[in-house]
């Protein structure tokens, strides 16, 4: 076999069924074996994109994602997708061809140092040089990828050896047993829970990582203690639980802060605590913490927590609720009134008289007219602002992505190409605003090219009025001018794409419906309120003491 199809071979024996890449001419000889294999693969516009579609195929299935990119410039357009990958801790596998070792230094077309430039974007790099190596390395590549900590990982290949003979052995990963847990430290855990008078739990997307969601709803109906997620672990318990308090932080919604900041136990599950979840690390800062955390760093990282578990949450709360034995049911019902006056209050917001058209309005009718199942792929800045507040999570799992990783825009478009592949029965939907929308909008083709009908919402407000308003709040001018206008239908009608434009309120309806019923892409350009601002701008506001 040649060196190529052994890659391929092995990426077939552990389970490998779709890839996303752009190519050149270095990586041909690897799209020829992918062809005449059982992967199918989806060719992309671009290799950023065609990373953050193998990163929503991820997040979606819990499966590897798989990504390509040829020698030279191909690889820097992977770094902000893998970066936010890596932060997010995706597992993927990101396979690029190099210069062979012989022509470095000789000004070769498109000589770069790509380990050093993917060594802080991936977990670990591995460099196929001689032939017989292949199969070994893509295993191994595979497998460290999903073990502890999953994150991408490199496979990178002399483009030389392609063509080049090489031995191949059936190499599937074993997954290594998980470790146990102190079942007297579990105890000692549980018992500062339940003895607390504002307990917490703190859902963050290591719950999803793990396939945890069942015992982590068990637990807390079984302790009665209420549930926060962060805008990644947005989901993790069905945010029309009774116990649960939704999206907390930057992202999340006023009544969620502030039980946040009244917590006196917290019990963290999966999350970094970073700046967007701690609202600036604003929470617990007199707290006693619980946490549980597969990569032992972060155990130690921006808090310090009373008792900490080396462990998967899934693990974790498996053997908690082997040593649940206490109970305290009796602050069910204090609790569930204060959540169904705060609920009652909030939805008020998406209450108002005026024709314009507000994003808090569109998501409010999307979320009735949506099905069950349904999947919303937020990009960063505001549009994840208003759908980490507005849209509620109804069912159980990983229904919701966000950009959390970077909070960069243009993701949300090929993550929900990547994330419709993945679950093709449920409805996908991908929402931006128009700056966002303009870093990806060419990969429409590519959803029309393979009739991935996803649904494309654009947030436009012929600006990026983030950052505008940051400039307003805290240096007195706007500073940042608006674009002109582009005309989204015609753009997306040159990519045989549908598209509808909706400039006022009256019309958000009907629109969403024909969107919702399409077997085909389609696009949504929204003329939003350029004067609304989003919830986490406000939350913001509020912290800085700029706003009450």
């Amino acid at each position: 076999m040649l060196v190529e199809e052994v890659i391929v071979k092995t990426l077939e024996a552990n389970g490998v069924q779709n890839a996303f890449g752009f190519p050149g001419e270095t990586t041909l000889p690897l799209y020829k074996a992918l062809k005449e294999s059982s992967i199918k693969h989806y060719l992309a516009r671009d290799e950023r994109c065609a990373a953050h579609m193998a990163d929503g195929y991820a997040r979606i299935t819990n499966k590897i994602g798989v990504c390509d990119a040829p020698a030279g410039m191909g690889v820097p357009f992977l770094c902000p997708a893998l970066l936010e990958a890596y932060n997010s801790s995706t597992p993927m596998l990101a396979i690029v061809s190099d210069t062979p070792k012989e022509l470095k230094g000789k000004w070769a077309t498109s000589e770069l140092d790509q380990e050093t430039m993917l060594k802080p974007v991936t977990k670990q790099q591995y460099v196929v040089s001689i032939p017989n190596n292949a199969a070994a390395l893509t295993a191994k590549a595979i497998k460290e990828s999903i073990s502890g900590r999953s994150r991408p990982t490199l496979l990178q290949i002399s483009y030389n050896l392609f063509g080049q003979t090489s031995k191949y052995s059936t190499l599937k990963l074993l997954q290594k047993k998980g470790k146990t847990i102190s079942s007297n430290l579990a105890i000692k855990a549980i018992a500062m829970l339940l003895n607390a008078q504002k307990p917490l739990i703190l859902a963050g997307g290591g719950v999803f990582l793990s396939g945890a969601e069942n015992e982590l709803i068990r637990f807390a109906e079984q302790t009665m203690v209420p549930v926060a997620t962060t805008l990644t672990g947005k989901g993790a318990i069905p945010e029309i639980h009774p116990l649960s308090l939704g999206v907390v932080g930057g992202k999340g919604r006023d009544y969620s802060n502030e039980y946040a900041m009244q917590a006196d136990c917290v019990l963290i599950l999966g999350s970094k605590l970073g700046e967007k979840s701690t609202n600036s690390w604003t929470f617990f800062k007199k707290t006693k913490l619980i946490r549980v955390d597969i990569d032992k760093k972060e155990l130690n990282n921006n808090y310090n927590a009373e008792i900490k578990f080396n462990s998967t949450v899934k693990l974790a709360l498996q053997t908690f609720l082997k040593c649940l034995t206490l109970n305290i049911k009796h602050q069910k019902n204090k609790f569930l009134n204060q959540k169904k006056s705060w609920s009652t209050n909030f939805d008020k917001q998406c209450e108002y008289n005026s024709s314009v058209v507000k994003p808090q309005f569109i998501i409010k009718k999307l979320q009735e007219l949506s099905p069950k199942n349904t999947i919303l792929v937020a990009d960063g800045s505001t549009a994840s602002g208003w759908t980490g507040v507005h849209w509620i999570c109804t069912d159980i799992g990983r229904k919701f992505i966000a950009s959390r990783g970077t909070g960069m825009i243009g993701f949300s478009l090929p993550a929900s190409i990547g994330a419709k592949i993945g679950a093709s029965h449920d409805k996908v939907i991908s929402i931006s605003g128009d700056g966002g929308f303009m870093f990806s909008c060419h990969e429409l083709e590519t959803a029309h090219r393979y009739n991935i009908p996803i649904v494309q919402i654009i947030l436009n407000n012929q600006s990026l009025r983030l950052l505008q308003q940051h400039g307003k709040y805290f240096l007195g001018d706007e500073i940042i001018s608006n674009y002109d206008n582009v005309d989204f239908v015609k753009l997306s009608e040159s990519c045989k794409v549908t598209a509808l434009e909706i400039t006022r309120k009256s019309q958000v309806q009907n629109a969403l419906k024909t969107a919702l019923a399409a077997e085909e892409p389609i696009v949504l350009d929204f003329k939003i309120d350029r004067n609304e601002l989003s919830p986490d701008f406000v939350n913001t506001l509020k912290r800085k003491k700029i706003v009450a």
